[in-house]
């Protein structure tokens, strides 16, 4: 077959929707999503969890502490192909931190965070038309798919 008959494909790094169309500039559908921004106090232990909402590279746990708070560059939060991750990993990293007896009841609280602010987003986009607001509101979606596959 000539050349100008035949497909070129290219092989992307592992991503998720929104990270992928921010990249890239195109969304589809990815095998993980990574958690948004939060910060929540974690009562029972005296301390807090801050996540900076960075997609991970690999499953490399990096904890750092500052005033009060452990640090975490970015959270998985959804799996397609092993729904358990994002729950394993925030375990193992509750685990470290002499927390894991809370991993159950955090993982639902960041499950919920990270549905709300989709949703509030996609709230925000409904009126919206366009390209870009499109493929935000395909990524938002594919993300929030991603998400509830991962739930406890």
């Amino acid at each position: 077959m000539p050349l100008r008959d035949a497909e070129l494909t290219f092989k992307y790094s592992e991503s998720s929707p929104l990270v992928r169309l921010f990249d890239y500039g195109f969304t589809c559908p990815e095998t993980t999503a990574f958690s948004f921004p939060f910060q929540l106090d974690i009562q029972t232990c005296a301390f807090a969890i801050h996540c900076d909402g960075r997609p991970l590279v690999d499953d490399r746990i990096n904890l750092a502490q500052a005033n009060g708070a452990f640090l975490l560059s970015g959270l998985p939060i959804g799996n397609s192909s092993v729904p358990e991750q994002p729950y394993a990993y925030l375990r193992e990293v509750l685990k470290r931190l002499g927390a894991g007896q809370e991993a159950e009841s955090l993982f639902q609280s960041i499950h919920q965070i990270n549905i709300r602010q989709r949703q509030d987003l996609l709230l925000l986009l409904q009126d919206c038309d366009g390209i870009a607001a499109d493929s935000i509101k395909a990524a938002v979606i594919f993300e929030l798919e991603l998400i509830a596959k991962s739930s406890l």
